[in-house]
């Protein structure tokens, strides 16, 4: 019998009609739970659904999800903003500086 679960997601999956935050609300729970214990979860909150369509979302959120190295691209080049801001300050002062050290000559 063939896999079912690789199936493309049907558009009428109830998941994948929630809101953008709960979805990724969904697969950050799945991410430590396993899918009956998210189906319960799910359940808990009024969303009814089961293994395989939980099994389904997941993969289409997985796959539609960035990779990896452009989400750490991304955190790397926010924490460095402050570190380009002090750079190009001390660029500024240098030029200053060289600017009034050649008018005195």
């Amino acid at each position: 019998m063939k896999n079912n679960i690789s199936k493309k997601i049907p558009a009428t999956n109830r998941l994948k009609m929630l809101p953008a935050e709960r979805q990724q609300a969904v697969a950050d729970y799945a991410r430590f739970h396993s899918l009956a214990q998210t189906v319960q979860w799910l359940a808990e909150a009024g969303v009814k659904s089961n293994n395989t369509s939980v099994c389904r979302f997941l993969q289409s959120f997985v796959k539609a999800s960035p990779p990896i190295s452009e989400v750490l691209l991304d955190v790397v080049l926010e924490s460095a903003q402050p570190l380009r801001l002090v750079v190009t300050q001390h660029d500024e002062r240098v030029k200053l500086q060289f600017a009034q050290t050649a008018a005195k000559i």
